[in-house]
């Protein structure tokens, strides 16, 4: 599906308030999980809550990374046009008024509310600029949110051959569109999965560290120079 940057946003907002009574639940369990005596019975209750807290913060990363890559793929469509890169292609990416013109375009392709940032070096020409776009999130009155920190995608901000960061279009190079994602409902499942796979992931590596070092301790004879042979190499995964 392809959403609007403004129905993200929305979704960002409910994913807050979930967020936050996910938070609270936890919290709830987890104080009454210290102060029972019969601690036990309340650990599948921590469990499920611990779970749902986490499942909701991965959805919301989501959500801000689905808004960043739609917002991304609105600006590079309007900064390409044909009468935008006549004008203005060619341009080092450090002067002020192509980043006065780039900021105002940007305006006329995202929803009134949000703000866009170009950051560059006016010393590092050769830099790569950074895109910052901030939004107000339904329900939020702590300010403006960060939904994109990214470099400009590399397709329009090429070095010519002084050196100098310009806004250029990259023959060939593949520019940004607007993605396809899953539902909403289909990627809140997703990140409910995800969790569960985490946990056996874990559970299988734990287990699996637990047979080695027993198989280590059982193998050296009590010599610190051997286990510390066979347990010279480390896995990261």
């Amino acid at each position: 599906m392809q959403y609007t940057v403004n129905q993200i946003i929305e979704e960002i907002g409910l994913a807050c308030e979930q967020v936050e009574n996910a938070e609270e639940l936890f919290q709830s369990v987890w104080g009454e999980y210290l102060s029972t005596k019969e601690a036990e019975a309340l650990h599948e209750a921590l469990n499920r809550a611990d779970d749902a807290k986490t499942s909701w913060n991965l959805y919301l990363k989501c959500l801000f990374e689905m808004a960043a890559k739609t917002i991304i793929a609105a600006l590079c469509e309007v900064w390409t046009e044909s009468d935008f890169l006549q004008r203005w292609e060619g341009t080092p990416w450090h002067y002020k008024r192509l980043r006065s013109a780039l900021a105002a375009t940007a305006q006329r392709a995202l929803p009134e509310g949000l703000s866009v940032d170009i950051c560059v070096s006016e010393r590092d020409t050769w830099a790569t600029p950074k895109l910052m776009v901030r939004c107000r999130v339904p329900g939020d009155d702590e300010g403006m949110s960060l939904v994109v920190d990214s470099y400009v995608p590399y397709a329009l901000a090429p070095v010519d051959d002084g050196g100098v960061r310009v806004f250029k279009l990259i023959d060939g190079e593949p520019v940004p569109q607007s993605p396809d994602f899953p539902s909403f409902p289909e990627t809140f499942k997703a990140c409910e999965s995800a969790c569960a796979v985490k946990h056996e992931r874990e559970k299988i590596l734990d287990d699996a560290i637990g047979a080695a070092r027993a198989l280590a301790y059982e193998r050296c004879l009590g010599f610190s120079t051997l286990r510390g042979e066979i347990e010279s190499r480390r896995y990261e995964f």
